[in-house]
């Protein structure tokens, strides 16, 4: 009869463990349910939108017309958006390592013991909560071919000015350059959080062994740093696929294309040329590409994390 009793009081338990449970499910999901709604209203719907617009005739002035894959069949001819795939990744390929690099460099210097530490670290992230229209509007100022900083430095200097956005071989390093001023503040607050992540013990017995800095560097501080690293991979390739403020303000593209990326095609094509259909492929063909990524980089980091 004991054992009955308890029983039954042990299954009353789990009863209201049951019921503790689902209260509290439940505000979890009451306390969600506006990011929820968010999500849902203004990105799984207009994603739904846009795979259909892509398989339309579409330009806002007229009803969608169906067209099936041939917006699809169309990006293969398009040179122009060829083009851009193509300065999207040259973008890609170069400021990337400088990030990782110069972001690195950057950390270890504002983590050694200097005067005023705070100040260095608040001025170097400061470009990184900058608006993006800002710091196009500052770095087009100075590239100004008659009154911009840099051409009255190298007239002073007597070098020879240039044409920094106008000239095709100079447009996109310029891009790239004000690209990396504004973002290596946020590749140096994740390796500083990296950094002071390292137990000194590590620090400590490698001393003992007699390590030099470039020793305590390669075998201790940079290994230790691989996920920090990867993080960083994953997320500043992903905004490099995205990157399209920079070049709306400070180029449009131009000159002859020589600046133009994916972001800004699709722009382009859908509120310029009101091209929607055709848009919302390119979006979708981007979409593809940095869904893609993202899977193959977070399965690299679990790997190597595990």
């Amino acid at each position: 009869m004991s054992r009955a009793r308890r029983f039954v009081a042990g299954s009353g338990s789990f009863g209201r463990l049951n019921r503790l449970e689902r209260r509290r499910a439940l505000w979890a999901y009451l306390f969600l349910s506006p990011n929820l709604i968010f999500v849902f209203v203004f990105s799984f719907i207009p994603m739904l939108i846009a795979f259909y617009f892509a398989l339309t005739k579409y330009s806002m002035l007229q009803p969608p017309e169906w067209v099936g894959l041939d917006n699809f069949e169309r990006l293969l001819r398009d040179r122009k958006f060829m083009i851009s795939v193509r300065n999207t990744l040259h973008f890609l390929g170069i400021i990337t390592p400088l990030r990782l690099i110069l972001g690195l460099a950057i950390a270890i210097l504002l983590d050694q013991r200097l005067r005023f530490r705070a100040f260095f670290r608040t001025v170097v992230f400061l470009p990184w909560i900058t608006s993006g229209v800002v710091v196009a509007s500052i770095w087009s100022w100075l590239y100004n071919v008659d009154a911009g900083l840099l051409n009255y430095i190298l007239r002073v200097l007597g070098l020879p000015t240039s044409y920094w956005l106008t000239h095709q071989a100079s447009a996109m390093p310029s891009i790239i350059i004000a690209a990396l001023w504004r973002s290596v503040g946020w590749v140096v607050v994740l390796y500083l959080a990296g950094l002071q992540g390292i137990p000194t013990v590590y620090y400590e017995a490698a001393n003992i062994d007699g390590a030099n800095a470039w020793q305590r560097f390669r075998y201790v501080t940079w290994p230790l740093l691989r996920p920090t690293t990867l993080l960083i991979l994953v997320t500043t390739m992903i905004g490099s696929f995205q990157m399209f403020d920079l070049v709306y303000v400070m180029t449009s593209g131009g000159p002859l294309n020589a600046t133009t990326v994916m972001a800004h095609q699709i722009y382009e094509n859908a509120f310029t040329f009101l091209k929607m259909g055709y848009a919302s492929a390119q979006a979708l063909v981007l979409f593809a590409v940095v869904a893609s990524l993202s899977v193959v980089s977070f399965r690299w980091i679990r790997s190597d994390v595990g």
